[in-house]
């Protein structure tokens, strides 16, 4: 499993200014603590992880790390649709070189072609 917490976290008093430097009731009632918390946090210039990644998420920091992973993984994505459509007309390429070899109505006949376009190659040979 891939796990999108970052290692090192900004620091509360790098956080709280990229996020407008919320009031302690607003952190507090976001975080479900006391205002005394948050002023003790601020006072101390520290928060328990859990406080700090919540709010991390909210920043430009956490935005812009879940903007970076979707990017990323969009262009895997891309890739292997591009990969997966190359090797579509590859396989096509072989099915329709097989299917001039003839029609030899065996139980492996040709399938790719149109019904119609097979009952007239056999009404023509």
């Amino acid at each position: 499993m891939k796990y999108l917490a970052p290692r090192h976290l900004p620091t509360l008093g790098q956080l709280l200014p990229d996020l407008g430097n919320p009031s302690p009731r607003e952190i507090a009632r976001y975080l479900d603590v006391t205002e005394r918390t948050v002023y003790s946090w601020r006072a101390a210039g520290i928060a328990p992880k859990a406080a700090t990644l919540a709010l991390f998420w909210e920043s430009s920091y956490g935005l812009s790390a879940l903007d970076a992973e979707l990017f990323n993984t969009a262009q895997v994505h891309r890739c292997l649709s591009e990969s997966l459509g190359n090797e579509v007309k590859n396989l096509q390429s072989r099915i329709a070189r097989l299917e001039k070899t003839g029609q030899f109505g065996c139980a492996n006949a040709p399938f790719m072609r149109p019904i119609n376009v097979m009952l007239l190659d056999s009404q023509r040979a």
